[in-house]
């Protein structure tokens, strides 16, 4: 399947997509320890729960990411085109992928504050989703992810992936939400959604 996904993508000029074991990515995602939500001191807390690989036309990347939640998510390659990765949501599980060329159209708007101080030395905004802003991390080479309604100061979630963009959606009454990085790890192009309790 990844063979005959690889060639797609290089016959094609299109990117194509891979569901892949989301279990293999844990240890590279991590809540915060010392995080702790304001005023009833919560503790973070994250688990995986879908991955894809995006298989790229050769010499292609991916440099940003649009959307209203954490899915639907568009990708813009590097070329200037855009492609929309759709997925059935049910009863916590991704049961199906696909993905289709769009129009870029304008940016959505991200729903929040908008942070000025990065919570780690020298990072450099990336992206703003539903309140969460997502920062890249020199001194790891990752990315971490802040939370405006609570202390854009105060990292909530790293990861070892160098990611590219954030989707993300706050549970309506509840304090969780599903937060989706896109990015490369390990020499992968993936979009990864985790459950974020803070």
């Amino acid at each position: 399947m990844l063979a005959a996904a690889l060639l797609l993508a290089a016959t094609t000029g299109a990117p194509t997509i891979s569901i892949v074991d989301a279990g293999q990515f844990a240890s590279a995602f991590f809540a915060n320890p010392s995080y702790e939500s304001m005023p009833d001191r919560r503790k973070a807390a994250l688990r995986i729960i879908n991955a894809y690989e995006l298989h790229l036309p050769r010499g292609r990347r991916v440099v940003a990411t649009n959307g209203p939640a954490y899915f639907p998510v568009t990708v813009k390659l590097d070329d200037g085109s855009c492609f929309t990765i759709t997925a059935d949501y049910v009863g916590g599980r991704f049961a199906s992928g696909s993905i289709a060329r769009t129009d870029c159209g304008r940016e959505i708007p991200r729903v929040g504050p908008v942070p000025h101080t990065p919570p780690v030395a020298g990072g450099t905004r990336l992206g703003l989703s539903w309140g969460f802003a997502l920062w890249s991390d020199p001194k790891t080479g990752g990315a971490v992810v802040s939370d405006g309604w609570q202390a854009y100061s105060q990292v909530l979630m790293s990861t070892r992936m160098k990611a590219v963009g954030i989707n993300a959606m706050r549970g309506v009454d509840t304090p969780d939400a599903n937060v989706s990085l896109t990015g490369t790890l390990a020499g992968r192009t993936l979009i990864v959604t985790v459950n974020l309790a803070y």
